[in-house]
């Protein structure tokens, strides 16, 4: 079953969103469950976020 989010966009939509005051892009992203080492979100966060993106 698919079901549509609306906080969930493609890649075309973000791009022709992206300098949009209200839009806000959040970075969530979290290490596969049981990977060893496991890996800092945060660390990856602060290494590779682009400015003014949210780390979840």
């Amino acid at each position: 079953m698919t079901e549509k989010s609306p906080f969930l966009v493609s890649a075309k939509w973000l791009a022709d969103h992206l300098n949009h005051a209200d839009v806000v892009v959040v970075d969530a992203r979290l290490p596969p469950v049981g990977m060893t080492p496991k890996p800092d979100p945060k660390a990856l966060y602060l290494a590779g976020h682009t400015q003014e993106r949210l780390n979840f």
